[in-house]
C-alpha cells in the first residue's frame, strides 16, 4: 500500500473502491511525521510533506533538520514542494499563572507541554516557533486534563491569534 502511494498509483481492490476520502482519481497528500533529523530526511527523499513534533519527551527541538529537509526535498511529480509544519503542546489560560498551575496537574510524561501562558505570551511563543522553523504552520495540542480547562484554552489561544470559526463551528 506504502508504495502505491508514494508512487502516486493506487489500485484498491473492487471491495474498497467505493469508500470514500479523496475525490476520485486523486491520490491523498502524504505526510511523515516524526521528531527529528531521520524523520526529515526520510521525507526528503520521497518527496513528501513533513510534520515534526516537538511536545514528545525524546523530540528534538532543532529547526536545521526542517531546513535540511528543504535543501534535499526531491519531488515525486512536477510542482511538488517542501511542506512542513510543526507539533507543539501546552496551555494557554487567562494568566500565566493559572496556566501553570494546569501545567503541573498534567500527567502523560510522554508529552511534554512546550507552550504555556496567557494569551498573549503563547501567541508570541507559537509565532517564534514558526519563525525559528520557517514554517506556515504550527500544530497545537492542548495538554489540559479537565474539558472546562481544555476548551479554554482553544478559546484563549484562538482569540489571541485571531482565529474566527464560521457561524458551523467550521474554521
Amino acid at each position: 500500500m506504502f508504495c502505491a502511494l508514494t508512487s502516486g498509483r493506487l489500485d484498491l481492490a473492487p471491495e474498497f473502491a467505493d469508500l470514500g476520502g479523496s475525490p476520485a482519481g486523486t491520490t491523498p497528500e502524504l505526510w511523515i511525521h516524526g521528531t527529528g533529523p531521520r524523520s526529515a530526511a526520510l521525507a526528503a527523499r520521497l518527496g513528501m510533506s513533513l510534520g515534526t513534533s516537538l511536545f514528545h519527551h525524546f523530540s528534538v527541538d532543532d529547526p536545521s533538520h526542517v531546513r535540511r529537509y528543504r535543501d534535499e526535498f526531491r519531488p515525486r511529480a512536477e510542482g511538488d514542494a517542501p511542506r512542513a509544519v510543526v507539533g507543539v503542546a501546552g496551555v494557554c489560560a487567562p494568566t500565566a499563572e493559572a496556566a501553570r498551575a494546569i501545567e503541573s496537574g498534567f500527567t502523560n510524561s510522554f508529552i511534554k507541554p512546550t507552550v504555556v501562558g496567557d494569551p498573549r505570551q503563547c501567541a508570541e511563543q507559537l509565532h517564534a516557533i514558526a519563525d525559528r522553523y520557517d514554517v506556515d504552520e504550527v500544530l497545537f495540542l492542548g495538554t489540559c486534563d479537565r474539558l472546562e480547562d481544555r476548551v479554554a484554552c482553544y478559546e484563549l489561544l484562538a482569540e489571541a491569534l485571531g482565529v474566527r470559526a464560521d457561524a458551523d463551528g467550521s474554521g
